[in-house]
């Protein structure tokens, strides 16, 4: 299989879900077990990549290689709480990025490329192209 590059394996920026150095001796984490705790790891990694700010449907625990079980021991450890419909990460913004921010790091992400192509392929080298909103806005400017 030949290998893809960044932006056809993925469309938006890599996504971290964040743990703690000294989370793993936590109290929360010893009173949560190994198995709640993997389930946890799993979920934030979820929660990151599909930016629901640490919302975790219920019916995803089995598809995370959880159970119910586990999901109440990490609402017990209070690392979770329960809302409607499934679950809720304690504290999730204190400790992640919330998806309003990373929708607008990407946005400005992908502004910030597309104006360093119109420098470089348009202004440095003189050159108006009606397709590219930044020439476009530069001859408005000018009327």
């Amino acid at each position: 299989m030949p290998e893809l590059r960044r932006h056809e394996r993925q469309e938006r920026r890599l996504m971290w879900f964040k743990v703690d150095d000294k989370f793993a001796m936590h109290p929360k984490a010893m009173a949560a077990g190994n198995a709640a705790l993997g389930l946890w790891v799993r979920a934030g990694s979820w929660s990151a990549a599909h930016l629901t700010d640490g919302r975790i449907p219920a019916e995803l625990l089995g598809a995370l290689g959880g159970n119910q079980a586990a999901a109440n021991r990490l609402v017990k450890a209070k690392l979770w709480e329960v809302e409607p419909g499934g679950y809720q990460f304690r504290d999730w913004s204190d400790y992640q990025p919330i998806a309003e921010d990373v929708k607008a790091a990407e946005a400005a992400e992908k502004d910030g490329g597309s104006w360093g192509n119109h420098v470089r392929w348009h202004t440095r080298k003189n050159v108006y192209n009606d397709h590219c909103k930044h020439c476009r806005a530069g001859q408005e400017a000018t009327a």
